[in-house]
């Protein structure tokens, strides 16, 4: 029965892996290749100094006819020989920020799953459909309200509860700072973890007061060390990755996860994800 769970959650780790490994891979290869390739080009005297434009256009459509003019905005996007660097560095910080929601999604993923596996043996669909997600959550809910465990599910506190509840490793890990010279320990992390995502799905990588008081209310000195708040052309301050560390924070939400379910599945390390 323990290596059918095992074998489970290994088929479940291995699609989560695949996820935040290719985050990483792509972030590395872009970093190094758009480097790279942009100091060629602008070694090359006889290339253009103009390589792109574009406009901003739009139909304007007649709600009775449907019919419209395409109208178009009188300032142009141009990127030119000199500016590429900047443009770089715009693109990776784009690719950094939303890498955050692709692997917050695949933690939320893996630790669904391995709940399903570990604690809901009658729910056993593989299909991780918006409906046996729902009905799953729908369960967690329940079982924290029948053993009297209080909850809300920003952030997907609800789910943290419910492992809480059902491993004391896991409970004694939350507390654990993540560094011996920092202070923010796990629980915290993951809080940020989710105050990133939010951030960046809802807020167009802005940081208001609110949330960045929440931030360094929690975990200042992890987002201190990975990230940083640049004012865009509109005065907001807006969310940065430190490009050199930023694959550091994705390490540590490897770390975070694989250990969480390590906790929860009663293992003594990570060797049953063939982590050797």
């Amino acid at each position: 029965m323990e290596e059918q769970l095992n074998e489970r959650l290994k088929l479940a780790f291995t699609v989560y892996k695949s996820t935040v490994w290719e985050i990483s891979t792509d972030i590395q290869y872009w970093q190094s290749f758009l480097k790279w390739a942009i100091k060629e080009y602008q070694e090359k005297s006889n290339y253009p100094d103009l390589l792109f434009e574009a406009g901003f256009c739009v139909y304007d459509v007649d709600y009775s006819t449907q019919s419209g003019l395409l109208k178009s905005h009188n300032k142009t996007f141009t990127i030119y020989k000199s500016e590429l660097e900047d443009h770089r560095q715009d693109f990776i910080n784009w690719v950094m920020n939303f890498s955050i929601i692709k692997a917050y999604n695949a933690v939320e993923l893996f630790f669904l799953e391995a709940i399903k596996i570990l604690f809901f043996p009658d729910n056993q669909n593989s299909e991780n459909s918006k409906r046996n997600i729902d009905k799953l959550q729908k369960g967690i809910k329940e079982y924290l309200l029948e053993n009297n465990c209080t909850y809300d599910t920003k952030n997907n506190r609800h789910i943290i509860e419910f492992l809480k509840a059902n491993s004391s490793s896991f409970s004694m890990f939350l507390l654990k700072p993540i560094r011996v010279d920092l202070e923010t320990n796990w629980s915290y992390f993951f809080e940020l973890f989710s105050i990133l995502r939010n951030i960046i799905s809802h807020q167009r990588m802005i940081v208001n007061m609110d949330a960045l008081n929440e931030i360094k209310s929690k975990s200042k000195d992890i987002f201190d060390r990975h990230f940083e708040l640049v004012e865009d052309s509109n005065g907001f301050m807006s969310l940065h990755p430190k490009e050199s560390v930023f694959l550091g924070f994705l390490f540590l939400i490897n770390e975070f996860s694989l250990n969480t379910v390590k906790n929860i599945a009663r293992q003594p390390n990570l060797d049953f994800l063939d982590m050797r």
